[in-house]
């Protein structure tokens, strides 16, 4: 059983890449944890992405303290505020705006600064994003929780993280039990492909 159901299908019928083609943004969570062995699973597949030179330029963090992802999330709401970036402010000014949807389990995948840093976290989130998706597990790819560490609460809470020094959150992701079926699709354009045969 599938956690979205199924729109689009390729020439050729496989499970990876039906995967790949129908998992869905979730953004609504069952508040009951993720198993650790679910979890561990998760992480090992984005660990597992493509690098360039098999550097690992990531620091990849798991958090299931709610307490915690309500901080996170506040701090975030506060960057958001600070940005000068009308369209960012409104989400803000949301009262029931949560950049990670209540979900009961945060990874923060953070780079190195090196020059292919930010393409490879990329790639550890969205094998992540497959691999939960695969597991009947909702994800939500963030990039929201940015304005929290540019915010004026940023070094505060990146040493509470513990990220290490030299490193700078770049991409998260949010995870737990869908709340219902996750919906959602956005059509996308064949012309945007090009072909040289």
């Amino acid at each position: 059983m599938s956690i979205s159901e199924t729109v689009v299908q390729a020439p050729i019928d496989n499970p990876v890449v039906d995967a790949l083609l129908n998992r869905r943004s979730c953004r609504s969570f069952q508040s009951r944890s993720l198993s650790r062995e679910e979890l561990q699973t998760i992480v090992l597949c984005g660990q597992h992405a493509a690098t360039a030179k098999a550097r690992e330029p990531w620091h990849i963090l798991v958090i299931q303290q709610a307490a915690l992802l309500d901080q996170i999330a506040e701090a975030t709401r506060l960057g958001m505020r600070e940005s000068g970036i009308e369209e960012v402010m409104k989400f803000a000014e949301n009262p029931d705006f949560h950049c990670f949807y209540h979900a009961p389990a945060l990874v923060i995948v953070s780079g190195d600064g090196s020059f292919y840093a930010e393409v490879d976290c990329a790639n550890v989130v969205q094998n992540m994003c497959v691999a939960a998706h695969a597991l009947d597990i909702g994800s939500c790819y963030n990039g929201f929780f940015n304005f929290a560490f540019r915010s004026s609460r940023g070094p505060e809470l990146q040493a509470r993280l513990g990220i290490p020094e030299g490193f700078q959150p770049v991409v998260s992701v949010a995870l737990g039990y869908p709340d219902g079926p996750v919906r959602g699709y956005a059509q996308r354009t064949p012309e945007k492909v090009a072909w040289l045969d």
